[in-house]
C-alpha cells in the first residue's frame, strides 16, 4: 500500500545570495572543500534562520526550483554565520 504524505509544506522566504560555480568564489569553495570538479550548478549564501536547511528541502529562484546537493555551514565556535548551498536544477 501507499501511504500518502500528510505534512504540509512550511514556506521560508530567506534572503539568499545566488552564485555561479565557476570563477573566483568557486576556486574559495573549492579549495576550502578540497574538491576539483565542480557538482553544483549554483552556490546559494544563506545566513542564519529561524530554522536550518535540510537536504530535502527544496529552494525557488524566479519561479525555478533548484534541489540542494551540499549544505555547508560555517560555524565557528558553533555559532553559525553561513549556510552555503550548492544547489542544481
Amino acid at each position: 500500500p501507499w501511504l500518502g504524505s500528510t505534512s504540509v509544506p512550511t514556506v521560508y522566504n530567506p534572503f539568499i545570495c545566488f552564485v555561479p560555480a565557476s570563477g573566483g568564489f568557486y576556486t574559495l569553495i573549492s579549495y576550502l572543500k578540497g574538491t576539483e570538479t565542480p557538482i553544483v550548478g549554483t552556490y546559494g549564501l544563506m545566513a542564519p534562520q529561524a530554522f536550518s536547511p535540510e537536504i530535502t528541502d527544496l529552494v525557488t529562484r524566479d519561479g525555478s526550483p533548484l534541489k540542494i546537493k551540499t549544505i555547508d555551514t560555517l560555524k565557528p565556535n558553533e555559532q553559525v554565520v553561513l549556510h552555503i548551498l550548492g544547489l542544481v536544477a
